[in-house]
């Protein structure tokens, strides 16, 4: 998940509430505005830091990855020996 729960409580939620005339969690948000929301230099910050939380959470995986097939190869390299 790109934000933690108080995050959602406390910041998006809210925001939401304000400026979308309906929205379903993860499947789809109807704004009020179109032109106000994507001029809103407080909602294109918040998808900014939310990208960026997620592009740290997938390097972190893909780090996690690597790390896992190094110990692998270790381990099969042990058995071979």
């Amino acid at each position: 998940m790109a934000f933690d729960k108080s995050e959602l409580i406390n910041v998006w939620l809210p925001f939401v509430r304000k400026n979308f005339k309906d929205y379903d969690y993860r499947k789809y948000a109807v704004p009020k505005s179109y032109k106000n929301l994507n001029s809103d230099s407080e909602f294109l910050v918040m998808l900014k830091i939310n990208q960026s939380k997620k592009e740290g959470t997938i390097r972190r995986f893909i780090n996690m990855q690597v790390a896992l097939r190094e110990v692998l190869t270790q381990i099969e390299k042990s058995k071979v020996n």
